[in-house]
């Protein structure tokens, strides 16, 4: 009888929804049976769009699944499923989620809830298409580029458009082409689109609107058209006949780019020029690409250029480090086509010159002081890409930059540092569920170890700390379900090993144990090769791990008293690692056969490793040495001639030792039992020579009837595991207990109470067996159950030793029935297996009662006041005295919103409120630090003291004036120090001079 507790309920539920309500399920036969859904790991689906909100620290990104993902620290991590069509653009502004679908509905989900995050706060339609969006985080709107040319704002905490609307700026203006009979005027009455917006980074006012006629600066505050910024290429400049793309010799612009200064920008074209201008004036100071400068004009003296074709540029970042006035460019494209390597190119500028010597500015762009590569060799080619700033939220969010962050047609996602010029690995910097994302990576296993084993490994996580780069939310503390064991997550990217503790139910980076090999193997390195395989030690703090060429790393705890011997066996090297210290993990040596891909990796806990290949070899390895005391091959046993298999290749599929006796009835030894996948069952004996070395023996064989053997599990009477610990090995030479043999394949299971004895069997046609457990409770009466995985997604309990079915249960649907080989399910219960999609990991446990932890796990995303900013950059003093007028966000809600600028409906309902209730109120969010504790509070404070715009500009001239008065006053001082001075000066020449005079007389007189 089963320890399991039955239900009465027969009825088959719903389906299972991962983001729902926990559901039941029963598949008709048994009673019915839940399983926990603790949470995700992972990204479903691969990125489709992404943004960056600088202020509080929040990356979110799309996926084709069409699910919203929100990262913060750590493993701050928020899921959206909104309820809508193709996601086109997506934003985040002033603590909300901006989402707009091809469907050109808006949906704006508020961030500073803790709860009802799937529900959004408003939802609005729009009549046309927007093509482009713009925001700052010091507002609380958002530009939106419509296709007809025009551009609305959008406003964020009122979730409605603004009364403010800029027309199309180049309907005009092509009309006056046709009128004047120009050759580019447009044939057609068409509208031009709006296809950049980018706001000033020192003045709110000031928009650059780009059309792909050309670029327009646009006054929000004179509601006019400051400048038209139009590029047309001499005749026989090199640009004009160098590329056919454009008509007129005027090319389409595609993009633009502010300076951080904000004194010039960039517009690149359809043809991969990259023009550069001084916005007070309407001609480029310099045009160029990325073979030659000067592009766009023509000398007689010119030598014509050679024809090279050039790819599109699909992306520019204009960046500024700590100091702004130091800035350079990342260009994704632009590169030659025939150019054998792509790749992303960075242009360092030095400090801009002054505006008055044109030809000194030319330059300036022109020649840049060092220019940079990241070509696309260890990462792959990208389409997109975006930086992290690691300073204030401003400067179009490229603030002295560390990484940049890249997004290739594959869907993965690469890491370069801006400062090493080197590829990053990914859980060293991004939130974990990114790292699934890396163009190599790989779920390697699922394992439960000891908690004083976990606790000796966690020493190794300072040689390689995670950084976060990105510093807002508040991570969930999660749950511990078990005290003394931990829950391993392992998995791999290229030869860099990860072991994440998984125990609480979120992947925790700063409990994630890093191991990179791709130093210590350089010598040996293959450039496609990767970690596939990890066996950990249960009860030492050693495992081994199998690379796809057929290598076998070795990793212990680093002892300088115990060194490995000078001189090592044929086929083992050592592992110079200079940064490894004494107590951490490291690699100690590597196994190198040169048999070809490896099949099966056992690390024991008594100090042997069993390594089975693709060939039919088998290796016993012994650490103590290390020794290899076994190199055969299932050919050489004569395995292959007496079981002719159906099958292309025989090899070894799975091994364990244990230390039994065969039949049981004798003294014990060490075993290795190994199955081959057609079935047959190996048995090896390892003792101890007369010389003091180790040495291995075949022993015999059984057919088991099954095919695919992935687990052996020795059990005892009583149900407990019985591998060959350093407890067990006082049993060797002495009268052991009775051992069983359990044999788990895909086509069923066998129990043997002997070697060559088989106790009980089951047997299934119809699906497969791809993982398997024993469960073991001290309630039952018997040794347990054995959880098997089946191909249908259920999860079968046979009971032991009879092996009858006695119960099944339903896994999550959305768990990819296709990958459950990548997966596992621990002793305890625990599983962890691949979604639908392959970038994402179910974690759950099949002895439940269908709770989902994780779709009621509440996180704050909104840690800092969306209130408390930096100052944002301003324009000079003396610009200012000279008559400049900067807009602040408080003028900007007033031009756009208009001085009837509607309050949202909790503020409506705290004015109804009586005095007492404000009074309250008001000490309630003096003492709250952070604007989630309370919705209202926020949105109190989000209300701007509004002026009238005349009495704003009546204050500006005011102060102006008194500014102007104070300099004005101080001349006057310094001028009539200035007279004292020069007549003090007089007075000493002139007392000089009549001294001069009366001592050249008195040398005359007698």
């Amino acid at each position: 009888m089963s320890f399991f507790k039955k239900f009465s309920k027969k009825k088959e539920d719903p389906p299972l929804n991962p983001f729902l309500k926990a559901q039941g399920k029963s598949n008709g036969t048994g009673d019915a049976f839940m399983v926990d859904d603790y949470n995700r790991f992972g990204f479903c689906g691969t990125p489709a769009k992404w943004c960056i909100d600088h202020q509080q620290g929040l990356l979110a990104v799309v996926s084709t699944s069409k699910r919203i993902y929100i990262y913060g620290k750590l493993h701050t991590q928020l899921v959206i499923i909104p309820d809508c069509s193709d996601i086109l653009h997506l934003l985040m502004c002033a603590g909300h989620l901006i989402i707009i679908d091809s469907q050109n509905t808006i949906f704006s989900y508020n961030l500073l809830r803790s709860k009802n995050f799937h529900t959004p706060s408003s939802t609005f339609y729009l009549r046309l298409r927007v093509i482009c969006t713009s925001t700052d985080p010091s507002i609380e709107w958002v530009y939106l580029g419509m296709s007809d040319g025009t551009i609305v704002p959008w406003d964020v905490t009122r979730h409605r458009p603004g009364v403010y609307k800029i027309p199309n700026l180049y309907s005009d203006r092509m009309n006056e082409w046709k009128l004047m009979g120009y050759p580019y005027a447009p044939t057609s009455s068409r509208l031009s689109p709006v296809i950049g917006i980018q706001i000033h980074p020192k003045d709110l006012g000031l928009l650059l609107i780009a059309y792909p006629e050309g670029v327009v600066l646009f006054s929000i505050r004179s509601e006019t058209v400051l400048k038209f910024y139009e590029l047309e290429y001499a005749a026989g400049s090199t640009a004009a006949t160098m590329s056919t793309k454009h008509s007129f010799r005027r090319p389409m612009v595609k993009g633009v780019h502010w300076s951080p200064c904000g004194e010039y920008f960039l517009s690149f074209y359809e043809d991969s020029s990259i023009a550069f201008w001084d916005t007070e004036k309407e001609i480029p100071v310099q045009v160029r690409n990325f073979v030659d400068s000067y592009i766009h004009t023509y000398t007689a003296m010119q030598k014509p250029a050679p024809r090279t074709d050039l790819e599109a540029i699909q992306s520019i970042i204009w960046c500024c480090r700590e100091d702004p006035n130091s800035t350079f460019l990342l260009m994704l494209g632009g590169l030659p086509k025939e150019s054998p390597v792509k790749g992303i190119s960075m242009f360092s500028f030095p400090q801009t010159p002054g505006k008055q010597n044109v030809t000194t500015l030319a330059e300036h762009f022109a020649n840049p002081s060092s220019q940079r590569f990241f070509p696309f060799i260890d990462i792959p080619s990208a389409i997109d890409m975006a930086v992290i700033s690691t300073m204030s939220p401003y400067y179009n969010g490229a603030h002295n930059p560390r990484y940049l962050l890249m997004f290739s047609r594959s869907g993965t996602l690469s890491l370069i540092d801006l400062v090493t010029c080197e590829p990053v690995n990914l859980n060293m910097s991004l939130p974990p569920s990114l790292c699934f994302l890396a163009p190599d990576f790989r779920i390697v296993d699922f394992q439960a170890v000891r908690k004083n084993i976990w606790d000796k490994m966690e020493d190794s996580i300072s040689l390689h700390p995670h950084y976060s780069s990105f510093s807002g939310g508040s991570p969930h503390p999660g749950y511990l379900k078990k005290l003394d064991v931990r829950n391993v997550l392992v998995t791999s990217s290229g030869l860099s090993l990860s072991l994440w503790d998984i125990s609480r139910g979120f992947m925790n980076p700063k409990n994630c144990i890093t191991i990179d090999f791709s130093e210590v193997m350089r010598k040996h390195l293959t450039p496609t090769a990767k970690i596939i395989s990890v066996s950990l030690s249960s009860t030492n703090c050693e495992f081994s791990c199998a690379d796809s060429f057929g290598r076998v790393i070795v990793c212990r705890i680093k002892d300088s008293l115990k060194p490995l011997p000078y001189q090592l066996a044929t086929g083992i090297f050592r592992l110079d690692d200079s940064f490894a210290i004494d107590g951490i993990i490291y690699g100690q040596f590597c196994i190198d056969l040169k048999q070809g891909p490896i099949t099966t990796n056992c690390m024991s806990d008594i100090g042997f490793v069993g390594i089975g290949y693709a060939n039919g070899s088998l290796a016993v390895i012994d650490l103590r040495g290390p020794h290899i005391l076994c190199n055969t091959s299932l050919s050489e046993l004569g395995i292959e001639r007496k079981f002719k298999s159906s099958s292309s290749a025989e090899y070894i599929s799975s091994a364990e030792f244990v230390i039994m006796n065969l039949n049981n009835d004798g003294p014990a030894s060490i075993h290795l039992i190994a199955v081959t996948n057609t079935g047959i069952a190996l048995s090896f004996q390892i003792g101890m020579t007369a010389s003091g070395y180790y040495s291995v023996t075949f022993l015999s064989y059984e057919k088991l009837g099954i095919y695919n053997v992935h687990d052996i599990i020795p059990l005892t009477e009583s149900g407990q595991h019985a591998v060959a610990t350093g407890a067990a090995l006082q049993m060797v030479g002495v009268q052991s207990e009775k051992i069983y043999l359990l044999y788990i394949g895909e086509t069923g299971v066998r129990l043997y109470s002997r070697f060559s004895k088989c106790l009980s069997t089951t047997d299934w046609s119809k699906h497969a067996c791809y993982k398997a457990s024993v469960i073991f409770s001290s309630v039952s009466k018997q040794m347990g159950s054995v959880a098997c995985i089946m191909s249908n997604l259920n999860v079968y309990w046979f009971t032991l030793p009879n092996l009858s079915e006695e119960r099944r249960a339903r896994l999550p649907d959305d768990i990819d029935e296709r990958m459950l080989r990548f997966g596992n399910i621990s002793e305890d219960g625990d599983i962890v297996f691949p979604t639908i999609g392959g970038t994402e990991l179910a974690f759950g446990c099949v002895l439940g009662m269908g709770r989902k932890m994780f779709a009621s796990i509440s996180c704050n995303l909104i840690t800092k006041d969306p209130l408390t900013l930096p100052p944002r950059p301003t324009q000079s003093t003396w610009k200012w005295l000279m008559g400049g007028q900067t807009t602040y966000s408080d003028e900007l809600n007033l031009l756009l919103g208009g001085e009837h600028r509607p309050v949202t409906k909790p503020i409506v309902g705290s004015q109804a409120s009586g005095a007492t209730q404000q009074t309250s109120q008001h000490n309630s969010s003096a003492r709250t630090a952070t604007p989630s504790g309370s919705m209202k509070e926020y949105e109190n404070r989000r209300i701007p003291q509004q002026k009238s715009y005349f009495n704003q500009m009546s204050e500006q001239l005011t102060e102006r004036g008194r500014m102007l008065g104070n300099v004005e006053s101080t001349m006057d001082d310094l001028e009539e120090m200035s007279a004292d001075w020069l007549s003090e000066i007089k007075k000493s020449v002139a007392s000089t001079k009549k001294d001069l005079l009366i001592s050249g007389l008195k040398s005359y007189l007698p």
